[in-house]
């Protein structure tokens, strides 16, 4: 019996039976995870992490809202915008002028102080929750959408929402057949740099899955029926487990 196996003996074949139990599992990129416990190690020197999260040197010395906004939405985006707008107008409006001689027009080009105040006026329809209204409700006389008919002619606003970009349109098939993110790859970029550089993480992160609502069309959309918009862009999250601060995000492209 069991009981008569000397102690050497019976604990060998206790681990042996221990090892049958433990499942290894591979992924597609080829790294093994086990579901044996790691052994517990003193924890190395190099390895103890003593700064405390909070906010990075890149956000320190903020004094307003606009300052603050500008950390994560900068002007190096807006001159992105501003550049990829422009480059898209003046090659529609060169390809409308080629179809229709003699009824020519020209491209007023846009610039950062119109991408701001663009960018501003599509913040206020959300805080409006305008997402299901007209341009012409949005542009009416009510008193608290008058904002928008001072910022800008509805017209000019309707032309920018319709030209603007953030890629170069000239290269993006080819970008496409290696990143299906590409028209918006550059300035997703720019935006986790800026993540990173405002914040300090402390030692404990967490990932975890978002879904942005969308019906609009794309390739990458996912359907997850747990979530409450259903449809939308699955977002991959690393994010500070004390605060929920996102610190780099990986948009989920399909396979």
């Amino acid at each position: 019996t069991s009981d008569e196996e000397p102690p050497r003996r019976r604990a060998k074949r206790e681990q042996q039976l221990k090892q049958s139990e433990i499942k290894i599992f591979t992924a597609r990129s080829g790294r093994q995870w086990t579901t044996e416990e790691p052994p517990k190690r003193k924890i190395l020197q190099a390895n103890i992490l003593r700064q405390q999260n909070g906010i990075g040197r890149a956000a320190t010395g903020v004094q307003t809202i606009r300052e603050a906004f500008q950390l994560l939405m900068t002007q190096d985006m807006v001159i992105l915008i501003v550049r990829e707008t422009n480059r898209r107008a003046h090659l529609i409006t060169e390809q409308w002028n080629n179809r229709n001689p003699g009824k020519e027009n020209q491209w007023k080009e846009t610039d950062s102080d119109e991408i701001w105040a663009f960018i501003g006026l599509l913040i206020l329809a959300g805080v409006h929750r305008a997402k299901n209204e007209t341009l012409d409700e949005l542009w009416s006389m009510i008193d608290e959408r008058l904002v928008f008919r001072a910022t800008m002619a509805k017209n000019r606003f309707k032309i920018l929402l319709r030209f603007c970009r953030f890629d170069n349109i000239a290269t993006r098939d080819e970008r496409l057949k290696q990143d299906k993110l590409a028209p918006v790859r550059d300035l997703w970029a720019m935006f986790l740099a800026q993540l990173r550089a405002c914040y300090t993480p402390g030692g404990s992160l967490t990932v975890d899955e978002q879904l942005i609502p969308t019906r609009g069309r794309c390739n990458f959309r996912q359907y997850i029926p747990s979530k409450p918009g259903k449809y939308g862009l699955k977002i991959f999250w690393c994010c500070d487990s004390d605060t929920v601060y996102p610190l780099n995000g990986e948009v989920y492209l399909g396979r």
